[in-house]
């Protein structure tokens, strides 16, 4: 909507269904709807990886590792004002590290090499799917579990991102014909 660029119909039903499988996610049965603060957040954090997917190939970055850091770095400053304390324990710099530059460092960059060759929509529904590595991680690692609800919702993104790339396939299929 943003770019005024016309989706087919199997990527709104993808987009659509997506919204759905977020709120089956946040909804608990017995319990009045609501989102909470940590769903609130989750949506925050998804509109602004909308716009970095739509800016990113606009920018038509040339040094992706430069841009790494001018990201990192500036995530790294805003963030200061809402650090509790720059005391770190002994035992936590090695974890800290591997977050740093592997978790989110590395990640970046091939976040960027691969946008490079991606669409922005193919690129927002593989981030589509971290709700439910996160979900498989922790039932995996500390045993948690999803209502019906929330293994509908899950369902319901999977599906989602499914029919976006099977949509963004035709399009791009019928564009090049």
């Amino acid at each position: 909507l943003w770019l005024r660029k016309r989706q087919s119909s199997t990527v709104t039903l993808g987009q659509i269904l997506s919204v759905v499988g977020f709120l089956a996610l946040s909804y608990v049965p017995g319990e009045r709807f609501s989102i909470s603060f940590g769903a609130f957040l989750m949506l925050i954090s998804a509109l602004a990886y909308t716009v970095q997917f739509v800016l990113i190939p606009k920018l038509q970055i040339e040094n992706q590792l430069n841009t790494s850091a001018y990201m990192i770095g500036f995530t790294a400053i805003w963030s200061l004002p809402f650090t509790r304390s720059f005391v770190v324990p002994k035992g936590a710099w090695g974890p800290l590290l591997y977050l740093a530059l592997i978790a989110t460092t590395l990640t970046i960059w091939l976040q960027l090499q691969g946008q490079k060759d991606v669409s922005a929509t193919t690129a927002a529904y593989i981030f589509a799917f971290e709700p439910i590595f996160a979900y498989l991680f922790a039932h995996l690692t500390v045993g948690e579990n999803l209502t019906a609800f929330g293994n509908l919702g899950a369902l319901l993104i999977f599906l989602s991102a499914l029919l976006v790339q099977y949509g963004e396939y035709r399009t791009s299929k019928a564009t090049s014909s």
